[in-house]
């Protein structure tokens, strides 16, 4: 588990990438160690998880306690799936190097990303703007989420645009799709 230190500063690096501030690379332990304790952002997240998971809770004839554990399978398995996943396209593409950077980045940042579609769910439950003004609102906000996760694939790993975008592709694809999976058990 990382200090409290630690996680100001990572949260604070996440921040500054979230301007699109290169500098906040410089606020993460890039080391192995830092590398192991940045998987803790996903216990930061889990309230926004939670929260999600209240407030869209499913349909379904399953307990409570069944949609709780596929629901926290489906967080943590996307979690690891990316990071497996980019441990080949880094020996691809010869960027090992920069394989522990960019996924310290990735994990921190999502904390960042998590909180700004809180507030935007937290918005739409208001109710204070009809159904159609949110979807309009909630456009331009995936797309500074997605533009994010380009910045700190191409800060972080040392992408071109065109592979860092490719690449935030397939996060965005490999998430939707386990959750598409992880809904089929409940």
């Amino acid at each position: 588990m990382p200090r409290r230190e630690e996680i100001i500063a990572a949260l604070y690096g996440a921040y500054l990438l979230a301007r699109f501030d290169p500098r906040g690379m410089q606020y993460f332990d890039i080391s192995l160690e830092g590398f192991w304790r940045s998987f803790f952002a996903l216990a930061l997240v889990v309230p926004f998880a939670l929260h999600s998971l209240v407030t869209n809770y499913p349909e379904t004839e399953a307990s409570t306690t069944w949609v709780t554990f596929v629901v926290a399978a489906y967080y943590i398995v996307d979690w690891i799936s990316f990071p497996l996943l980019m441990i080949p396209v880094a020996q691809a593409l010869r960027l090992s190097h920069t394989y522990i950077p960019f996924i310290i980045a990735s994990n921190w940042t999502t904390v960042v990303q998590s909180a700004v579609f809180f507030g935007l769910s937290l918005f739409a439950q208001t109710g204070a703007l009809p159904l159609l003004a949110m979807q309009i609102i909630a456009l331009p906000i995936l797309m500074y989420v997605f533009m994010y996760q380009v910045f700190v694939a191409r800060t972080a790993f040392g992408f071109s645009t065109m592979v860092a975008a490719a690449l935030t592709v397939v996060d965005f694809v490999l998430s939707y799709w386990l959750l598409l999976q992880s809904e089929r058990f409940y």
